[in-house]
């Protein structure tokens, strides 16, 4: 998945009230899981980004 905010808050849950646990600039590549849960989408196990700031690179299974 490509990042398409300036800076994506990655948390450690699917919520606005979860941990901040690392942050994604645009245009960043990152590695996601096919799970969404209350529009976030699974990074690994313990790392969840917005679903709307990310988008499928060329290629990907992961949508």
């Amino acid at each position: 998945m490509k990042v398409t905010a300036d800076i994506l808050n990655v948390r450690a849950g699917p919520g606005m009230a979860a941990e901040i646990v690392g942050k994604l600039r645009q245009e960043a590549e990152t590695e996601a899981q096919p799970v969404v849960r209350n529009g976030f989408r699974k990074i690994d196990d313990s790392r969840w980004a917005a679903d709307a700031f990310l988008e499928p690179v060329s290629g990907a299974s992961c949508g």
